[in-house]
């Protein structure tokens, strides 16, 4: 009965000590967004759309089912002081926007389906200025179904249109042309088609357009260099193809450009150096090649730059340690080579970098541990070696993924800090090391130190012996 006992002791044992990694990759928190204000229903990367990697270097994306613009989906509206002034016109395009988009089926339909053409300021999702003037439609995530009618030029006062979250399928209406005052498009997560409407070209006080999540094809429009006042712009998962829209670099006001999980090729232009106000820069999971142009250097106001999946090749550019703003780095899944200069000491607001899936060699250098910041760190499937840096102090990480690389020490406990959940390997026996390794596959959490390990042979030997 103690021999049966001591081997059932002897096996928990071994099942403790084992760390058996399987090669999969313990992935980010999905909790990023591309966009400071956006309410995420990600499927991403942060995107719905993606083929996110099982490393977890999907940052993004990705996925802003209701972008930040101005609490898209809900209707608080302004009706004009004098009712006799709403325009009937405009009334009846959007009661012809009910009986084409399936209004008896919307979750809120409030006013909509009367014959009054006088009182559509006052309908769910509607707003318009003190003149009568429809200005506003709100009607994100309200199960609308169908294609849009044909009648924007009934609404030509349009400042903003909300249709994201619905079931809106074809190409956008001609008519789209007509409503030259907008400032604000939204049409994220829907079925539409075509081609993108070059009709944004000729609205001048156009901010924001978001249109991912959609089967939109062709290119960006030449014309759009002419969308001078853009700020905002998603085309993310939709089938985009070509070079990289030259119209794009001539729009310098841009902040969030968003243009991940598409069929764009070609090198990376040097003027995309030109784009120095932005805040995030997704071109994630699209057939970009070559190097990473030296002028991305330019771009110091970065907050979040996403390169991964490509086949972009080279060595990482120094200047791309000029980006001091810079939180969140993924060049995972290219085909860099090289190694990490010093010079990423600098980027010392970094949150998360991720660079697994390449080909870096060499130490990771010392200034690494001047990264105080770090809360997830991805170099798995490199070639790194030699030491793994100290630390000025430990690093908060709550995700470390180093496997596989060469280092000839591990991070001990003074560099790993609150480490949450750790995989690493080394070419010795990380075993003497505290941490924690989470398998992916299971969820299953193993805490594992010298100190407990030697007190549970030592009983195992004892029961043994009696």
């Amino acid at each position: 009965m103690r021999l049966i006992l001591g081997i059932l002791i002897l096996l928990a044992i071994l099942k403790l000590v084992t760390c058996q990694d399987d090669g999969s990759d313990l992935g980010d928190d999905g909790s990023d967004s591309d966009h400071p204000s956006d309410d995420l229903s990600d499927t991403s990367s942060e995107d719905a759309g993606t083929s996110d990697t099982s490393d977890g270097s999907d940052m993004t994306d990705t996925t802003d089912a209701t972008d930040a613009t101005d609490n898209l989906g809900t209707s608080d509206n302004t009706s004009p002081t004098d009712s006799g002034s709403v325009n009937p016109t405009a009334c009846t395009a959007l009661n012809q926007w009910y009986t084409s988009l399936n209004g008896t089926g919307w979750a809120a339909r409030t006013g909509w389906g009367t014959t009054d053409m006088s009182t559509c300021c006052t309908w769910y999702g509607v707003e318009c200025s003190i003149l009568g003037q429809v200005t506003k439609i709100r009607l994100g995530s309200n199960r609308l179904q169908g294609q849009l009618p044909n009648n924007l030029n009934m609404l030509p006062d349009l400042t903003m249109i909300d249709l994201s979250n619905n079931r809106l399928y074809g190409p956008l209406p001609d008519t789209l042309s007509s409503v030259t005052k907008l400032q604000s498009f939204n049409a994220n997560f829907n079925e539409l088609n075509g081609t993108l409407p070059t009709a944004f070209g000729s609205m001048l006080a156009l901010t924001s357009v978001y249109m991912r999540n959609n089967s939109f094809t062709g290119t960006v429009p030449d014309n759009w260099e002419s969308s001078l006042t853009l700020t905002d712009l998603y085309l993310g998962s939709n089938k985009l193809t070509g070079p990289f829209p030259t119209a794009l670099t001539k729009l310098t006001k841009l902040e969030y450009l968003v243009i991940d999980n598409n069929g764009f090729n070609g090198a990376l232009p040097n003027e995309i150096g030109n784009l120095v106000n932005l805040f995030t820069l997704n071109l994630k999971n699209n057939n970009f090649y070559g190097p990473i142009p030296s002028t991305i250097g330019s771009l110091v106001r970065l907050n979040t730059l996403t390169l991964s999946s490509q086949a972009l090749n080279g060595t990482i550019p120094d200047t791309i340690y000029n980006l001091v703003n810079l939180e969140k780095l993924d060049l995972s899944n290219n085909r860099l080579t090289g190694n990490l200069s010093p010079k990423i000491g600098s980027l010392v607001k970094l949150t998360k970098i991720m660079m697994s899936h390449n080909g870096l060699t060499g130490d990771i250098p010392d200034q690494f541990g001047s990264l105080t910041q770090l809360q997830s760190v991805m170099l798995n499937y490199n070639s790194f070696n030699g030491q793994f840096p100290a630390t000025t102090a430990p690093l908060p990480l709550g995700f470390c993924n180093m496997i596989p690389n060469q280092f000839q020490t591990c991070p001990d406990k003074s560099v790993l800090g609150n480490v949450e959940s750790l995989a690493f390997q080394c070419s010795v026996d990380c075993g003497l090391i505290t941490g924690t390794t989470k398998k992916k596959s299971s969820g299953v959490q193993v805490t594992h130190s010298i100190g407990k390990i030697c007190m549970a042979l030592f009983v195992s030997i004892i029961a043994l012996l009696l």
